[in-house]
């Protein structure tokens, strides 16, 4: 049984544009846009943006995507500056700069958490596919843009990945569109 309610209160949903939705281990609902991260707790909303004089803000107020940590209750955002890892014990967030040497990247999505709380994720600063280790906070970059479009038959139009599939093994899973 789906129950639906429907909020039509500027003053409580403020975000167009969502490109992520997401809830979390407390029935949070957490949204992302174009104008930052929202958080709705049944009853009223708080909005997180991008504070420069604050370093324990948000990196950006475009989010592309939310991800759930596997071991902590925090959960990952990609942001069009940086990779960040909000603590839902502490309120803050912890910036990353996955690809990149001199702490400066461009539109990260992260795309889901293997079973060894590994994320996958794309950076457009480098253009290719990444696996971030949540444990040493470290990136390993997996294949670039073109070997990306590899799993693509047919040679779409655009060359944006909005979905992957870490299989148990720990592997990508090949989407034949074809077949």
């Amino acid at each position: 049984k789906f129950i639906f309610q429907h909020i039509n209160d500027p003053a409580n949903v403020s975000l167009n544009n969502n490109w992520g939705l997401y809830k979390d281990r407390n029935g949070f609902l957490w949204m992302g846009g174009l104008e930052g991260l929202q958080m709705f707790d049944g009853f009223s909303t708080r909005i997180y943006k991008n504070l420069e004089s604050d370093s324990t803000s948000i990196s950006g107020n475009s989010i592309s995507k939310i991800v759930q940590d596997n071991i902590t209750p925090g959960f990952w955002v990609g942001t069009v500056e940086a990779l960040n890892y909000f603590d839902t014990r502490k309120g803050i967030f912890k910036k990353y700069y996955p690809g990149s040497a001199n702490g400066v990247a461009t539109f990260i999505m992260p795309y889901c958490i293997d079973d060894s709380n590994k994320l996958w994720l794309f950076s457009g600063k480098k253009g290719g596919l990444f696996v971030f280790d949540t444990e040493t906070e470290e990136s390993r970059l997996v294949c670039i843009s073109d070997e990306v479009m590899k799993f693509y038959p047919g040679k779409p139009k655009t060359k944006q990945v909005f979905s992957l599939v870490v299989n148990k093994n720990g592997g990508l899973t090949k989407l034949d569109f074809d077949n």
